[in-house]
């Protein structure tokens, strides 16, 4: 065969030099487009005349072409995808090559081949129009990543899992190429097929690679989850981080990447006073196999007292603005009646005590005993409510053993509650009588007790606990002896006489009050094996701290046993878990007290003062103005934390925020209200701190572009400005709900500070500049990681507006510098925090 033979042959292939497998499937698409073709003369021949039919032969024609070459194009792909052949450049393609196959075309030319030929071998008739096309293929290809992205996008191609990454690929590279490849040289696009082939490659991996990270993502919010309300131990989900990502660089991260990453979440959950009870056991508990069998809480105990001031500071901060809040709320509620009280009062309808005492009542419901003094002068005289003169009747009748007919309480009893106390109630002339004579007495019996080494306190003129005990007894004993005598008709003074003489009789040696056996009294008060002894050292404890609510006792002033002061020091020193069961019992009878405040009353006896934990003292603050509140925080579920947080007014979102009201009537709410949208305001300069509008909310110029803005959000359409808040306002609240589900995902719950900040972020972005709102949700992962702050959050609302142009990262933005971008952008980052500007 001769050179031109071969050459021949070669001019018929498509491509040249591809093997047997390219050979065969070049076979099948020739076999194919004859089919094609007979198939529509076959069909032409039913009928001929018609122009309709034909053209329908003609798109079946057509139709069957293009899917041979669908078919030919893919099997092409998979072929060099499965490295079955591969496309080389033209062996006969070096300059000798070309001069030689010129001079064999001239020689077969001059024997009586056509020109046409020669052209086609040589490949230089038709040169231009295929080097145009060539240019053509080439440059779509470098630029079909996007449009094959948004076939997927468009025809909801699941790319959510990466087994399906690849099929959905297909399909759309299959359809880009049926719009874009279907009119040119067969051959110039099966040569480009290796380069599609990469582009599409580059496509999978960045798609697996995007669930890589959202899988990640996911772990690493079950992880948060689970350290803070399951059961695994830390090592079990420390562990489980090695299968999370590095969201900067995809790949898995490393040791050192793991233990910041779990750092990082431990200090966020403090910031927010989840650091405490079960969570913070579970770490500080965890003994990790490097630590020579020490736990973490000894081996990282700087940074565990680091998490525990951070999460003291954020209970501090709860308490404080609840009790902040809740003053305002007293006093606004409280003013609000005295404004309808001077309104009553100036139209001549002075309204009576009975009104007052009603609208008091409901205002404590409410709000307790705070800005009551308000409600004492709308009365015409002192009013008091029935449970006021009930305690007051029943302090007169424990400290006297009877209630003064004059006492003004009885006057604010019902009649079933007056019965209650008629038994007890003495003309005012012989109460005052005996209260002169009680109060004699018992400084009688307090100085008997006082002189006495075993009964004197601490402190000059004082009682110890015993001592206390024994007076107790002592007047009781007075009283129940001077009540009998009343009661058989002797007079005030006879009955005193009496009692106090048998009384005295009874603190002489051998008497019932014998002070001499103060050390077995004393002993039997604190042994802790004897359960009647403990009764009454109890007794003795819970009657000084009812006595003495707001200060601690001097040493001594109360006998506390060494063991029990012992087991304290064991407890504050961490050595035993549990306060003592002493401790625990007297607090257990004491509302509004816990074990903490028995200690350090107990050791300020002993001589000493408890450490008080941070944590205590905060939820100490927070059990005595809320209760409520603080049993949901001792038993943190996710519901409970999130409703303790809204009933402490801690979390942002109110009932009437748009991000928890239902979308019919989102747009409907007040946007003054709203303090996202007051604080776009404060960045665009419509609106000042106190939320009213400056002159530009009613029409300014634009500086950068010159268009004619109007309202809070600075916008050009509407013809008013309460058409362009709406307008405007029903785009931020649609971005807030594309977006909201991310948020909360990333590791920002609904309510939580972190969630505020970046959602206000968005909807500031959704106004300035809704292009880069998409690529500053992507970076939320890294706000979160370095920590919510102006610096990380202002330089990730500056990267959002980068864009690649001619293989470089530019800016695009109005700004002259990027420092000019990033100032403004960092100085709009927190003002839903600062209620300013920068």
């Amino acid at each position: 065969m001769t050179y031109s033979q071969q050459a021949q042959q070669q001019t018929q292939s498509y491509n040249k030099n591809l093997g047997s497998y390219f050979d065969s499937i070049t076979s099948n698409y020739k076999a194919e487009l004859a089919n094609a073709s007979r198939t529509g003369e076959s069909l032409q021949l039913l009928g001929e005349a018609s122009q309709v039919v034909a053209g329908k032969l003609q798109e079946r024609k057509n139709y069957l072409t293009e899917q041979a070459k669908l078919k030919y194009y893919n099997a092409a792909l998979d072929g060099i995808e499965q490295g079955k052949f591969e496309i080389t450049d033209d062996p006969f393609d070096t300059a000798d090559d070309r001069s030689d196959k010129i001079d064999l075309v001239v020689d077969e030319i001059r024997n009586g081949m056509p020109l046409e030929w020669g052209e086609r071998f040589l490949g230089l008739g038709d040169v231009q129009n295929r080097s145009v096309q060539q240019a053509y293929i080439a440059a779509k290809t470098a630029s079909s990543i996007n449009d094959i992205k948004d076939i997927i996008s468009t025809n909801g191609l699941d790319v959510s899992n990466n087994s399906n990454v690849a099929g959905s690929i297909a399909a759309a590279r299959t359809q880009w190429i049926q719009s874009n490849f279907m009119g040119f040289d067969e051959d110039l696009v099966i040569n480009n097929t290796p380069k599609l082939l990469k582009q599409t490659t580059k496509l999978s991996q960045s798609y697996q690679k995007q669930n890589n990270l959202s899988r990640s993502l996911d772990l690493e919010n079950q992880f948060l989850v689970e350290y803070q309300y399951g059961t695994k131990d830390w090592g079990s989900l420390y562990k489980q981080l090695s299968l999370t990502l590095n969201p900067k660089t995809g790949a898995s991260r490393t040791p050192g990447e793991i233990n910041d990453f779990a750092n990082a979440a431990l200090k966020n959950i403090a910031s927010q006073g989840g650091f405490k009870g079960e969570a913070r056991q579970k770490y500080i508990d965890h003994i990790p196999k490097w630590g020579g069998g020490k736990n973490l809480g000894e081996l990282k105990a700087s940074f565990v007292s680091e998490l525990d001031t951070t999460n003291l500071n954020a209970q501090k901060k709860l308490v404080e603005n609840y009790v902040t809040q809740q003053n305002i709320n007293a006093a606004q509620s409280a003013n609000e009646v005295y404004q309808q009280y001077n309104e009553l009062v100036r139209t001549g309808n002075r309204p009576n005590d009975d009104w007052v005492a009603l609208k008091l009542r409901d205002h404590k419901k409410v709000h307790g005993e705070r800005e009551t003094e308000l409600f004492n002068s709308m009365f015409t005289t002192q009013e008091l409510v029935e449970g006021d003169a009930v305690r007051m009747l029943d302090e007169e009748f424990d400290k006297y053993g009877f209630v003064s007919e004059d006492n003004p309480a009885l006057k604010h009893l019902s009649r079933d509650t007056y019965q209650n106390y008629q038994g007890v109630v003495q003309p005012s002339s012989q109460a005052k009588e005996l209260t002169k004579l009680q109060t004699r007495v018992e400084e009688i019996f307090e100085g008997k007790l006082a002189k006495n080494v075993k009964t004197i306190g601490a402190l000059p003129g004082t009682l110890n606990d015993v001592g206390a005990h024994l007076k107790h007894k002592v007047l009781d004993n007075y009283i129940n002896l001077r009540q009998k005598s009343l009661a058989e008709g002797d007079n005030p003074q006879a009955a005193h006489d009496s009692a106090q003489s048998e009384t005295l009789k009874e603190m002489e040696p051998g008497g019932k009050f014998d002070i001499d056996k103060a050390d077995d009294l004393f002993n039997e008060l604190t042994d802790p094996k004897n359960t009647d002894k403990q009764k009454r050292f109890t007794s003795n404890v819970l009657n000084w701290i009812g006595n003495n609510p707001n200060r601690l006792p001097g040493v001594e002033e109360l006998q506390v046993s060494k063991p029990l002061l012992d087991s304290i020091q064991q407890f504050n020193q961490g050595i035993i878990t549990q306060p003592p069961a002493e401790v625990r019992n007297i607090a257990d009878r004491i509302p509004g007290k816990n074990a903490f405040d028995v200690m350090e009353v107990l050791t300020a006896a002993g001589g000493y003062q408890i450490t008080m934990p941070p944590a205590v003292k905060a939820e100490r603050a927070l059990r005595s103005v809320r209760p409520d509140v603080h049993r949901k925080l001792q038993y943190p579920t996710p519901a409970n934390t999130t409703q303790a947080g809204i009933d402490l007014q801690a979390n942002a979102l109110s009932y009437r925020s748009p991000d928890v009201s239902h979308p019919a009537v989102r747009n409907q709410l007040d946007i003054f209200s709203d303090p996202h949208m007051r604080a776009i305001g404060l960045n665009e300069g419509t609106l000042n701190s106190d939320g009213t509008p400056t002159q530009a909310y009613y029409g300014h110029i634009d500086v950068g572009d010159g268009n004619n803005n109007r309202g809070i959000f600075s916008g050009r359409e509407g013809s008013s400005v309460e058409q362009a808040n709406a307008i405007y306002y029903e785009q931020v609240n649609a971005s807030a709900e594309k977006y909201r589900e991310s948020v909360v995902k990333f590791g920002a719950p609904l309510g939580s500070k972190a969630y505020d900040v970046l959602m206000f972020n968005i909807k500031d972005l959704t106004i300035q500049a809704p292009a880069a709102v998409d690529a500053f949700v992507a970076q939320i992962p890294s706000i979160i990681d370095k920590g919510i702050s102006a610096d990380s959050v202002g330089f990730a609302r500056t990267e959002a507006f980068a864009v690649i142009r001619d293989g470089q990262k530019k800016y695009d933005t109005t700004f002259k510098t990027y420092e000019e971008l990033l100032r403004d952008q960092t100085s709009r980052s927190m003002t839903i925090v600062t209620g300013q500007r920068g």
